[in-house]
């Protein structure tokens, strides 16, 4: 669900939050994405607490322009800095964690399914394809 957040809004927002207070908005599950921001608000949610679709537009000083739907020829060549999430979440206190992360590297894959503009899903990794890229990535990584 937070691909392209991940890889171009959150960049672009870290790298703001390191001059300016940053107020932020997002869906439920982006709390520690923006645990940069000293106000995230999380959108609120409509029937059976599921929340609701609504894209927010981005500020006008926005490197993609005010669409929160981007291309990859949009994203900034400056003023894009990834947040520290490895220092961020690193619990040097958590020995087991350490010890499976010295076995292997983290691998983490984004895949979202869910309904799309009142249609089924559209954009995700097939259930038969998964399992094909998992039984060859699980023996390298976690």
């Amino acid at each position: 669900e937070f691909g392209y957040e991940l890889a171009g809004i959150i960049p672009w927002a870290y790298s703001l939050s390191t001059t300016h207070n940053l107020t932020t908005h997002g869906r439920p599950g982006t709390k520690y994405l923006y645990y940069f921001s000293q106000k995230h608000s999380i959108q609120s949610t409509k029937n059976k607490g599921e929340p609701q679709r609504k894209s927010h537009r981005l500020p006008k000083e926005s490197p993609f322009g005010e669409s929160p739907h981007f291309g990859i020829d949009q994203f900034p060549k400056q003023g894009w800095v990834p947040p520290p999430y490895k220092e961020f979440f690193n619990r040097k206190d958590e020995e087991d964690i350490q010890r499976l992360l010295a076995e292997k590297p983290l691998l983490f894959m984004s895949n979202k399914y869910t309904m799309e503009w009142r249609h089924g899903p559209i954009n995700h990794i097939p259930l038969r394809t998964l399992r094909e890229i998992l039984s060859f990535l699980t023996p390298h990584y976690h």
